[in-house]
């Protein structure tokens, strides 16, 4: 019986010591955007998965940024878990996935969302509210002058929460599915399948509306453009509305052309020479161009003589023919370079990000994210500058806060 006794405490201990070692190692080195106990097998992970609280879920999401994050002269002032973050009166405002097994028990999907509101200074947790999701649909966070917008695209519905404190101010349900929102300056545009209508927040009315299937919008200066193609026998039309209150314009809005900027003769050669180069940028000594030779690179020409003063060579190729979309922040002292693969989860080249001093073209700091499953760059876009800090938004669903190493 002694015998007995003993070998089952053994097992047991056993048992408990290998759940340690696993937990242990998951908070180490997170594998996985989902769950971090995919080295287990199928039926272990998912019961830890199911078993697994929100909270716990959360740290380990937000420790992946830590872990596969590949820094020179940056640190990681915080992290957070979330996605679609946007910036209301010095307010970080993001959204946090809450995850449940599907049926099949083999997938998760989004079962809920919550809205998490951060002091842009040290990350400390304001407030926190849930939105449920009962028919999955995709949700997208806006700034609205001092609201936040947490529009439910495919539900059709605008919910306005108060900044400061979560609270929701007002709620507005469109009846169809949203497909883009223009910002105003006191009217919203809101594009659907069925055309496009002007929505006033403060009231909550509608405006006018447009009933046509083929709707495209624009953009232009002060303008809203709207280009309707409807089908049959009926010809196309595009009608104007002013951004600022949405009234219609009965005669055509004299836009000012864009002035043709005139560029010494080695700054033309170079665009023609380099491949899918263009302009970026600019100070007032340097035009900054974009290039690609073997590699993205970022290329400053002075002015006056039009020669290159410095160069600054990324490891991100354009071998899937993708192309690449840049952002270019310039602060009093420093130059911030976001260059971003387009399709990165296909070509998995990702994004890079530099802080390059604009008189000598060095290298002050560098960042990238790299996932630890597949070794392949994570794609991320740079959310706001703020002296020597850097707001980034990750597309695996975090939200880091970076400072230069001093």
């Amino acid at each position: 019986m002694k015998r007995l006794k003993q070998i089952v405490l053994t097992f047991a201990a056993v048992i408990c010591c290998f759940i340690i070692i696993v937990v242990l190692v998951s908070l180490a080195y997170p594998l996985s955007r989902l769950s971090v106990f995919r080295i287990l097998p199928g039926e272990w992970s998912i019961r830890l998965i199911e078993a697994m609280p929100n909270p716990l879920f959360e740290y380990l999401a937000e420790r992946v940024s830590f872990q596969s994050a590949r820094l020179k002269g940056f640190r990681i002032r915080w992290a957070k878990f979330g996605k679609d973050a946007v910036f209301v009166n010095d307010i970080v405002i993001c959204l946090q996935p809450i995850y449940e097994l599907t049926e099949s028990r083999q997938y998760a999907w989004v079962k809920a969302f919550k809205v998490k509101a951060f002091k842009k200074d040290d990350g400390a947790t304001l407030w926190t509210c849930s939105i449920p999701n009962p028919v999955r649909t995709d949700w997208k966070l806006l700034a609205w002058r001092d609201e936040a917008w947490a529009v439910a695209l495919s539900a059709g519905e605008i919910n306005a929460l108060d900044p400061k404190s979560g609270k929701l101010l007002w709620k507005h349900d469109f009846g169809f599915p949203i497909w883009g929102i223009h910002e105003g300056k006191k009217v919203a545009f809101i594009v659907h399948g069925k055309g496009v209508l002007c929505f006033e927040p403060e009231t909550r009315r509608t405006l006018w509306e447009i009933r046509e299937e083929n709707v495209f919008t624009k953009v232009i200066d002060k303008w809203l453009q709207v280009f309707a193609n409807p089908r049959g026998d009926e010809p196309a039309y595009t009608r104007w509305f002013s951004l600022e209150d949405g009234k219609p314009v009965s005669q055509l809005p004299k836009i000012k052309p864009t002035k043709t900027e005139k560029f010494p003769k080695s700054v033309e050669r170079l665009l023609k020479y380099y491949k899918e180069a263009g302009i970026v940028g600019r100070t007032e000594d340097l035009i900054l161009i974009g290039a690609e030779i073997g590699t993205e690179r970022l290329i400053a020409v002075d002015t006056k003589n039009g020669k290159v003063v410095w160069e600054v060579k990324t490891e991100i190729s354009d071998t899937h023919c993708c192309g690449h979309n840049f952002q270019l922040f310039l602060t009093d002292e420093l130059l911030f370079y976001c260059v971003t693969s387009n399709h990165s989860h296909h070509t998995g080249e990702g994004s890079q990000l530099f802080a390059i001093d604009p008189r000598s073209g060095k290298v002050v700091a560098k960042a990238e994210w790299i996932n630890p499953v597949n070794g392949q760059r994570e794609a991320f876009s740079v959310l706001k500058v703020e002296g020597k800090q850097v707001f980034v938004c990750l597309e695996l669903g975090l939200l880091c806060k970076l400072e230069l190493v001093p």
